[in-house]
């Protein structure tokens, strides 16, 4: 018998293609994902180099590095690459060409002021940009700088550029109650004396003799705008305005010295409310008095005003002062303890000892007053 192999059948063959066509799709299209995945990498490899590495600094705030100052001078006629060099071999960026394009990009280049600047190595590109667009003090005795301290209030600020004559002490507090600065924020904040309390963010500024207190007071709420903005939506995310936010850090300000000790007050403010106990904060009762004191006594706590938080519950009627950045971290960011009180522990250091216990503070208190003695 004549053997022969069979064939196999035009329907088999034909399925065996379609599978192998479908697997060759598959292939491609796998490929092809691939591809723009390794692109879109490179891309924001790319991104993150010139955009975000790149004008960063070399220790930034996030990092926590120690806080450097260091002196630059940015020579007559120096161009945005003369500018970008310098900042880089003084440790303040990291790569002189992205802050070229970010530069460019931002609309900034060829802005810039000689003369001789001093920049820290915790500011970010905005900060060094609007630095660099003041014309530096050394160049221009016409310019004033001028510090705002962390926790100053509006009148601290007043009667101090009054001393520097710059403007009267009146004159900016009248600008102080305005409400036409073009700012989103101001329509929302309350009615109130010093209005602007809290906004006046502490920095410090380089300003024109003959400068307006509107025009100071405008420096100022930018400044504050600025580094506020990325704070924005953790403080949406906790359920607070941004005059809450500020109200709280100013008075973190007020209460804190240690550092470390900023968060664990901000846990202690928000206990006391949400437990619907009073504040008791000293320093409103300082700043519902108007004044300064080593020490509180039983009869100042009485004063009756609505910023005094022995007096009134919940929050004061709004911020007790213009707080730093720390501050508005320690309210977004606090630690989670169930702490109700706390009683200055060393002086020299400014520490605070802490407990959830009544009977427990008021003998802490007591081994404090002894000192006192």
């Amino acid at each position: 018998m004549e053997n022969k192999r069979a064939s196999a059948p035009k329907t088999n063959r034909t399925k065996r293609k379609k599978d192998r066509s479908k697997r060759t799709i598959a292939m491609i299209v796998i490929v092809n994902i691939l591809v723009v995945l390794l692109v879109a990498v490179s891309v924001y490899k790319i991104y993150a180099y010139f955009f975000h590495i790149g004008i960063s600094t070399v220790q930034n705030k996030a990092a926590g590095g120690v806080y450097t100052e260091v002196q630059v001078v940015i020579p007559e006629g120096s161009t945005t690459t003369d500018i970008a060099e310098i900042l880089a071999k003084s440790g303040l960026i990291e790569n002189p060409v992205a802050f070229r394009v970010k530069c460019k990009t931002s609309g900034v280049s060829g802005e810039f002021y000689a003369g001789t600047y001093t920049l820290n190595n915790q500011m970010d590109f905005g900060e060094i940009v609007e630095r660099l667009q003041t014309i530096a003090p050394t160049d221009d005795d016409s310019v004033i700088k001028f510090l705002v301290p962390e926790g100053a209030t509006v009148k601290v600020i007043a009667d101090k550029l009054e001393s520097q004559d710059i403007v009267t002490a009146q004159d900016f507090i009248d600008a102080s109650n305005k409400t036409d600065f073009n700012y989103d924020f101001i329509a929302k904040i309350p009615a109130r004396d010093y209005r602007l309390e809290g906004y006046l963010f502490p920095d410090t500024y380089f300003l024109q003799k003959g400068m307006t207190s509107d025009e100071i007071i405008n420096k100022m709420l930018s400044r504050f705008q600025q580094i506020y903005a990325p704070y924005a939506e953790a403080a949406t995310k906790r359920n607070l305005s941004t005059d809450e936010v500020l109200t709280m850090a100013s008075i973190i300000e007020g209460e804190v010295r240690n550092p470390d000790e900023r968060a664990v007050v901000a846990s202690v403010i928000n206990n006391r409310l949400q437990d619907g106990m009073k504040l008791q904060m000293d320093s409103t009762v300082l700043y519902a008095m108007g004044k300064y004191k080593e020490r509180i006594y039983e009869n100042d706590t009485k004063v009756e005003s609505p910023y005094n938080t022995y007096y009134v519950k919940g929050l004061p009627k709004g911020p007790i002062g213009n707080p730093g950045e720390a501050c508005i971290q320690a309210v977004l960011h606090p630690k989670d303890t169930n702490y109700l009180y706390y009683v200055l522990q060393d002086v020299e250091a400014g520490t605070h000892y802490f407990t959830k216990d009544y009977d427990d503070f008021l003998k802490a208190k007591a081994k404090y007053t002894r000192t006192l003695s």
